[in-house]
């Protein structure tokens, strides 16, 4: 949702859906108790029943709402058809998944994304998770990959916030090394 707002700050319309089943984030569910993702896919509303209309600073969205309590969406195969009719009115949807560890949802959705991007929180995943996060998202060959490290902090005393610093403060980067890996 923050990434949605960020895009309509920047005058570009976008549509954020919750596709969460693990973890509902009341971020997206803001006026309206109405229908949600779960009742889109089932086929029991339209889309424009189910998006709560931003309010300029925060982007249109789809909160999940009603859930079995199974940590799956209902009716997943129906999601890009969904999606699909969003991009006629938004020049972005982003869907938040689940973590691509957690959740078939989450490869079922990514091999059928235009981008996906994968969130890492600095503060509470292990290299070891990040990896194995890694070698999934080659299985499964999504057409786009972006990484985002989220809570790194340059007084964290050393590693690469630190490095980044040093290099910007004093003007002189370190030569890029020989070798590259695919996704890290």
């Amino acid at each position: 949702n923050s990434l949605g707002r960020a895009f309509v700050t920047l005058g570009i319309p976008a549509l954020s859906v919750e596709a969460n089943a693990y973890r509902a984030d009341g971020r997206f569910a803001r006026k309206s108790a109405g229908l949600g993702l779960s009742a889109l896919l089932r086929g029991h509303s339209t889309l424009n029943e189910c998006i709560e209309v931003g309010d300029g600073e925060m982007p249109d969205c789809i909160p999940i709402r009603e859930l079995d309590g199974t940590g799956h969406l209902p009716d997943i195969h129906r999601l890009k058809e969904v999606l699909g009719e969003a991009v006629q009115s938004y020049a972005l949807v982003l869907v938040d998944m689940p973590p691509v560890l957690a959740s078939v949802d989450s490869e079922y959705f990514a091999r059928r994304s235009d981008c996906v991007v994968l969130v890492a929180d600095a503060r509470r995943v292990t290299a070891p998770e990040l990896k194995h996060a890694a070698k999934v998202l080659e299985r499964i060959q999504p057409k786009s990959i972006a990484c985002v490290l989220n809570r790194v902090y340059a007084a964290d005393g050393g590693g690469f916030a630190q490095e980044a610093k040093r290099e910007f403060e004093s003007g002189a980067a370190k030569p890029a090394p020989a070798w590259q890996q695919p996704l890290l």
